[in-house]
């Protein structure tokens, strides 16, 4: 089963998706406030590593020392470099979504953003011993 994107044949990277026993209407797979399922899973695997990027940030690099906080700060990149990939599908996914969905999906990546961009700055500032109380 193809996302939106690669069924109207404007998504850069055609993948797809585990296919149903039966065909889903495509209603039956839009929440009624939402989007599809697959951005759904991406807004999911992002919660997941930002949640994982924090606890790095705010728990672990203070804490460890010499190649332990180097191989932690390391970890923490790669990370974020995967939240940046994720939402740049979750961009490519609102953009082939129904319009009226659309808005919704918007205001969400613009949130996620701006929170990419606060954990890029106190992954920096945690990398180099400085508190993040500013952050």
């Amino acid at each position: 089963v193809l996302c939106w994107a690669c069924i109207s044949a404007s998504h850069p990277r055609p993948h797809l998706r585990a296919a149903s026993p039966e065909p889903t209407p495509v209603k039956a797979v839009l929440p009624s406030a939402m989007s599809s399922e697959l951005f759904e899973s991406y807004e999911d695997d992002l919660n997941q590593t930002i949640s994982s990027v924090s606890k790095k940030i705010s728990s672990q690099i203070p804490n460890f020392r010499g190649e332990q906080r180097k191989a932690a700060v390391r970890t923490a990149e790669k990370e974020l470099s995967k939240a940046d990939d994720l939402l740049h599908e979750m961009e490519m996914e609102s953009r082939s979504a129904p319009q009226s969905y659309r808005a919704k999906l918007s205001q969400k990546i613009k949130t996620y953003k701006g929170e990419l961009q606060r954990l890029n700055r106190a992954l920096q500032n945690a990398a180099a011993g400085r508190s993040n109380a500013s952050q």
